[in-house]
């Protein structure tokens, strides 16, 4: 049985608190999905993580 869910992203962007720097929306053994929030020209502070990674830039560059 799956457990996969189908956002729209617009409508989830909208929904989400512009203050938090990072928000977790998946995690699993092998894959962690989150949205992480950065201000121009800040760093990413997160450690390197276990699991992979995808990185889709919303905005920006």
């Amino acid at each position: 049985m799956s457990h996969s869910k189908i956002f729209d992203l617009d409508t989830f962007l909208s929904n989400l608190p512009k203050s938090r720097y990072f928000i977790d929306v998946m995690d699993t053994p092998t894959m962690a999905v989150g949205i992480i929030n950065l201000k121009k020209d800040q760093e990413d502070t997160q450690q390197p993580h276990t699991s992979d990674e995808i990185y889709f830039v919303i905005s920006g560059r």
